[in-house]
């Protein structure tokens, strides 16, 4: 597979925009993302043909996935957005995020679990509601009711906790979305950190 994180070819979408002509007033914010992961993802490559949208994208992650002073921890946010990818079929982010999930946790087989059906993965019951919860405000967020929320409550989490849940969901929707809508492929970097996580 071609690795496009560090070339001047067109982006690994659908689209049709060549790298080079990228907007000069975005280097700043893909040299952050790349410092911060060792690469320029290819969502962002194609993203830095509209800056607005790409720190919007990446404000959007410090408010939720990469949020410091989150009330969910970094594992529940990373089970959040395997449930997530895993439900929309979003296969380029499920890999990566299995495998940063199997890193926190220490066990990959967990992290497969939750992967391949949540449901089946013997969850802690906290666990089990937040992903229920995700689940449904991915494919039927018109059906989500209080009720919903009052099963979050007595499985553990409080309001805030809450609120910082839905949105990390609506963070992976939105990048979701763009992946999808946009035909961004998986990357090479991705395919080796599993590799490397889970062998």
């Amino acid at each position: 597979m071609r690795s496009y994180s560090n070339s001047l070819e067109s982006p690994p979408s659908w689209l049709e925009l060549p790298l080079a002509d990228s907007p000069r007033d975005d280097q700043q914010l893909v040299g952050q993302t790349s410092a911060r992961a060792g690469r320029v993802s290819p969502l962002m490559q194609v993203l830095s043909f509209r800056p607005d949208l790409a720190e919007a994208m990446d404000f959007a992650g410090k408010a939720t996935i990469r949020n410091q002073t989150s009330s969910l921890t970094p594992l529940e946010r990373e089970f959040v957005a395997v449930v997530v990818t895993s439900e929309c079929r979003a296969t380029s982010s499920l890999v990566s995020h299995t495998g940063k999930l199997a890193a926190l946790s220490g066990d990959p087989l967990f992290a497969a679990r939750v992967e391949i059906n949540f449901r089946r993965a013997n969850l802690p019951s906290r666990l089990l509601e937040m992903g229920e919860f995700a689940s449904k405000l991915i494919r039927s967020s018109h059906l989500v009711q209080l009720r919903d929320i009052q099963e979050l409550r007595d499985a553990g989490l409080s309001d805030i906790e809450i609120l910082d849940l839905v949105g990390v969901v609506a963070y992976f929707m939105f990048s979701v979305c763009l992946i999808a809508g946009l035909g961004i492929e998986l990357d090479s970097h991705t395919l080796s950190d599993r590799t490397r996580v889970t062998a």
